[in-house]
């Protein structure tokens, strides 16, 4: 599919400076990015193009994921907690600052955010905006606040388009490490105080919401008690540094020894 491949290594260990570097290294008009576990269906690039032709005020289109599952059950107690969570054709940001994704639109869709494991941007995009490379490492919620700021200066500039389809082959076992629990539970602390308009309505929808994620993280975690821990120390110690999670500095984080900082 690909005539020119180009391998490049980088120091720094962030999902959000390898992904501006790359959009910085491309020639052409329209830069991809797919996650590594990610399996495209034939035309897949070829739809995301037609997205493009048809909508000229188009800045940016995803392909849908079609072996995307779901429980129904959980699904609910999310929708509950405003958690993100699935919905049939709509992609939006919730109060909350967690995210509605659509798994089955029948046409094409206008989203407020996109997945970064398949999307497609105008380069052009990137002379006003950037990943957030204050997110280190796994760099958690990079795709959805980079194209959610695309979307409010922009609206209706971004696009779902269920003809292009792709399979995500994620490990059916991820391990989680103590670094790995902190930035799940810090950069959606801060991509709420820095994203979303802070109301009192989006601040109590925003502290239900954490109240429910605390709760969910940890029956999920069950019985693994080291992870339950490390969720929890990660709560406590965010709290602690909250006007730096505000401010995005997660140094209380990474300056710690006793984390092992690979991903």
């Amino acid at each position: 599919m690909f005539k020119r491949k180009q391998k490049i290594a980088q120091k720094i260990v962030s999902i959000s400076s390898a992904r501006n570097f790359g959009a910085k290294k491309a020639r052409g008009d329209i830069v991809i990015f797919f996650d590594d576990d990610v399996v495209l269906e034939k035309n897949y690039i070829k739809e995301i193009l037609y997205v493009f032709e048809k909508y000229p005020q188009a800045l940016g289109v995803q392909g849908l994921i079609v072996n995307t599952s779901y429980s129904h059950f959980w699904n609910s107690v999310k929708k509950i907690f405003f958690y993100w969570h699935a919905d049939a054709e709509m992609c939006k940001m919730l109060p909350s600052g967690k995210t509605k994704f659509a798994y089955a639109p029948k046409n094409i869709i206008t989203c407020e955010w996109l997945f970064g494991l398949n999307a497609a941007y105008k380069k052009q995009v990137f002379n006003e905006f950037g990943f957030n490379e204050k997110l280190l490492g796994y760099s958690l919620g990079e795709d959805k606040e980079f194209s959610y700021k695309i979307y409010k200066k922009y609206p209706e500039s971004l696009f779902l388009t269920p003809y292009a389809r792709a399979l995500h082959l994620p490990p059916q076992i991820r391990n989680s490490n103590r670094l790995q629990e902190y930035i799940v539970t810090a950069y959606p602390i801060s991509f709420f105080y820095n994203n979303i308009e802070q109301t009192l309505k989006n601040k109590l929808v925003f502290i239900w919401s954490e109240i429910g994620r605390i709760i969910l993280r940890i029956v999920w975690a069950l019985p693994n008690a080291k992870s339950i821990r490390n969720i929890i120390t990660s709560y406590v110690d965010t709290v602690k540094h909250i006007k730096n999670v505000k401010k995005e500095d997660y140094s209380f984080i990474f300056k710690q020894r006793k984390f092992n900082t690979r991903i």
